[in-house]
């Protein structure tokens, strides 16, 4: 279900226009700001990298693992990556602006099951409860939440410097069904 770019920022534009009136932006300017997110988001220099990222994913490429990027972004995911510096740790990058399906979708994840359906064992590591965590459980994939914590999380840690900690010590992954949407308090 790719469209192009153009496509989903205009698809996207009349949404953010009204979240810019619905707080008191004038309309004019709600629309000429609504089309000025794009520029903004995508095009931003401010991206940065958590300290730990390259050096958490040098360190599981070593180890054999292969990367897959389940994102729920903007169409220029790969752009920022490229300006990143990081587009070459991964195999393939599933971006929800492409594939129509953004995380908790069922569907997000059995892409990646789909692309990785040769491999040993299939984690993922997320900030989200819900998005990366209860999602991936509700497909059969375990999940190490990263940067916060949550009684539902079976895995958890502080940073990703922990991350291939916790694969070694997990090399049969238990998968627990977290129910997405049962608790209104996560974050």
């Amino acid at each position: 279900m790719f469209k192009t770019a153009d496509q989903w920022w205009n698809e996207l534009s009349p949404i953010v226009e009204k979240a810019f009136a619905a707080v008191g932006v004038e309309t004019s300017l709600a629309k000429r700001m609504g089309r000025e997110v794009r520029v903004a988001y995508a095009g931003a220099k401010q991206w940065r990298l958590y300290d730990d990222i390259i050096p958490a994913l040098t360190q599981l490429f070593r180890a054999s693992w292969t990367h897959l990027l389940l994102s729920n972004h903007v169409p220029e995911l790969s752009e920022i990556l490229d300006r990143l510096q990081i587009n070459t740790f991964f195999a393939q990058v599933f971006n929800s602006a492409e594939t129509g399906y953004e995380k908790p979708h069922l569907k997000a994840y059995q892409a990646v099951l789909e692309a990785a359906e040769d491999a040993e064992s299939v984690w993922i590591v997320g900030d989200s409860v819900i998005a990366a965590i209860a999602g991936a459980a509700a497909a059969g994939i375990p999940g190490i939440l990263v940067r916060k914590h949550h009684a539902d999380a079976m895995y958890q840690c502080d940073g990703l410097s922990q991350v291939n900690q916790i694969l070694e010590r997990e090399p049969q992954p238990k998968v627990t069904d977290v129910s997405i949407g049962q608790r209104t308090d996560w974050q």
